[in-house]
């Protein structure tokens, strides 16, 4: 009889737990806004790749475009802001609004140095890019092996 009771309780709980990520990943405040079960989401979410002589970071930044985003490099720290502004275009009265406005920020320690005056950021087709050339004495060094 006990067992009924405690497979019962597992099962409970592992619907819990299916519940709380289904419902995290259409949390309707998908900029970093506090979920139902007290979590967050970060967005935008991004890729940090290292490229050998300078560091690429790609982020989805979907329906943004260049004014609407801000990109600074202070102490090795890249920091990624903006906002999302939806107004109905003059003339028009809203009837029904599902999407909404936001602001977000995120902020990446970078592992190396970086020549701050060569950074470069991109946004295309909802992807944001920015390349960060790495400084001198970060770059990898090839060393030559010789025979003796």
């Amino acid at each position: 009889m006990l067992s009924i009771y405690q497979d019962w309780d597992q099962s409970v709980a592992e619907l819990r737990r299916q519940m709380a990520t289904l419902l995290d990943e259409f949390d309707v405040g998908w900029a970093a806004q506090p979920s139902v079960f007290g979590g967050t989401k970060t967005w935008p979410r991004v890729n940090l790749a290292d490229a050998g002589e300078q560091l690429v970071v790609s982020g989805e930044v979907p329906g943004l475009s260049s004014k609407d985003i801000q990109v600074s490099l202070e102490h090795d720290v890249l920091t990624i802001s903006g906002e999302r502004k939806l107004q109905p275009p003059s003339g028009y009265s809203l009837h029904r609004q599902e999407r909404e406005g936001f602001k977000f920020v995120r902020s990446f320690g970078l592992p190396c140095k970086i020549e701050a005056e060569k950074v470069s950021a991109t946004v295309t087709n909802g992807i944001l890019t920015v390349l960060l050339p790495k400084s001198a004495e970060a770059q990898p060094k090839r060393i030559e092996v010789r025979a003796t």
